[in-house]
Order: structure tokens, then C-alpha cells, then sequence
């Protein structure tokens, strides 16, 4: 009907060189955990011009809580991301690579070294994931962490292996360091900071719509915190 509103979905990639995917609610994102989208009102003429377009987070209320891991897994990251913090490493969850692979954990050190932490949390998972070795094309250093029910014996002594109860974390293997080009480090770094700086900015917009913009998240942002 004429003047009648139509809604379009339109995803955006955060993710460099691949552009926007979906233009219809019926379509499908094939990168949709890279994405953020858009509601946009389209109609005839109007007086006021055209709607502004409302960005949204994919990921709800809490655009920081990525919701596909397991308890289990949760609580090996926690403990990996402690030991990290005191190791002076920067800390990324969920990084989509260039090759596509997400990681689990990704890492900058004070001295500009990479670091892929993956995580397994049974047998099975780890023998399911047949492509690992491709992580070594985005970092400097490959680690497995898994929990104390998990047998050691079963990953590869040429990845570091860390060991975490949920409070903390070990290293009871240090990984074997194979650097990157210069080309892949500066990649790997833009789209390190830029998805860190997203995710900061939509924690933000979410807690001032939730009310929850207290002190520390303001500390944050206003850069107080930083080491």
C-alpha cells in the first residue's frame, strides 16, 4: 500500500573486507556473530525526511556475554583471564580471525607479542577440532587450556598448555614461538583493537539503557583504569 512503513534488517561486518550481508529479515547472515545491525523504517515521502537508523548490539542487553560457551568453559576462561591480567597481557574473548576461525582467547603482551589461548573442556572436544594448527597463522604463541578432569596426555606437546581451576591458572607448557610477518601482526592488531573498542562503546550505550552506569564502567571509559 502507498505510505505504508516497511521494516529492513541490515547487518553490518565489523569485520574488515567483508561488508555488509544481509538487506532482507529473511536472509540469513552467514557472518552473524561478526555483526551488528540496524532496524530501518523505509516508506513514501514524509515530511519529517527520512527515519534516523537505530543501531542495535546482536548480542541484547549485554553485548560483552558472547552466551555459546559452556559453564564449564566459562570457568576454564575465567581462570585463564586471571593469570593472563597478571601476566600484563591484554585480553580478547571471541576474536573472528581473517581465516574466519574464532578464537577463544587472543592475547597482547606488554611487549607486543600474540597469544591464541583455546579452550577444551573434554576429550571429545578437542578431537573434534581438526583445524587448530590454522591458529598458528594469526599469533606468535598457541596454548590449550582445560580443566583438571581433562588428561594431559592428549594435546600436542608443540602448543603451550594451560591448566585453570576457574580462580586461577598455570602454565605447565610454554608454547614455542613462531612470529608473525610484520604484514599479519599489523592485521591482527587492527582488528584486536578495533573489535575491543566496539564492544567497550555498545557495554556502554547498554548500560546506560539498563541503568547500571555506575562508577567502575565510567572509570573505564574515562580511561582512569589504564595501566
Amino acid at each position: 500500500m502507498p505510505g505504508r512503513q516497511q521494516q529492513q534488517l541490515i547487518f553490518y561486518c565489523t569485520v574488515p573486507r567483508k561488508g555488509p550481508h544481509c538487506r532482507n529479515l529473511a536472509e540469513k547472515c552467514k557472518f552473524r556473530d561478526d555483526c551488528f545491525f540496524a532496524t530501518k523504517r523505509r516508506s513514501g515521502r514524509r515530511r519529517n525526511g527520512n527515519q534516523p537508523v537505530t543501531i542495535l548490539s546482536i548480542h541484547g542487553d549485554n553485548p560483552l556475554a558472547d552466551g555459546r560457551q559452556s559453564e564449564r568453559a566459562m570457568k576454564v576462561r575465567r581462570g585463564v583471564q586471571r593469570l593472563l591480567a597478571e601476566l600484563r597481557h591484554a585480553v580478547l574473548p571471541e576474536l573472528t580471525l581473517a581465516s574466519g576461525r574464532r578464537a577463544d582467547l587472543i592475547t597482547l603482551s606488554a611487549k607486543g607479542e600474540i597469544w591464541i589461548i583455546e579452550i577444551k573442556t573434554s576429550i571429545e572436544d578437542f578431537r573434534v577440532d581438526r583445524k587448530w594448527p590454522e591458529y598458528r597463522l594469526h599469533c606468535d604463541r598457541l596454548f590449550f587450556a582445560t580443566h583438571g578432569d581433562v588428561p594431559l596426555d592428549i594435546f600436542p606437546e608443540e602448543c603451550g598448555l594451560l591448566l585453570s581451576d576457574g580462580y586461577g591458572a598455570h602454565i605447565l607448557r610454554e608454547a614455542p614461538e613462531h612470529r608473525l610477518a610484520a604484514a599479519t601482526r599489523k592485521s591482527v592488531i587492527q582488528a584486536f583493537a578495533r573489535t575491543a573498542a566496539q564492544r567497550l562503546m555498545l557495554a556502554e550505550w547498554a548500560a546506560e539503557r539498563n541503568g547500571e552506569l555506575g562508577d567502575s564502567i565510567r572509570d573505564i571509559v574515562a580511561g582512569t583504569r589504564d595501566d
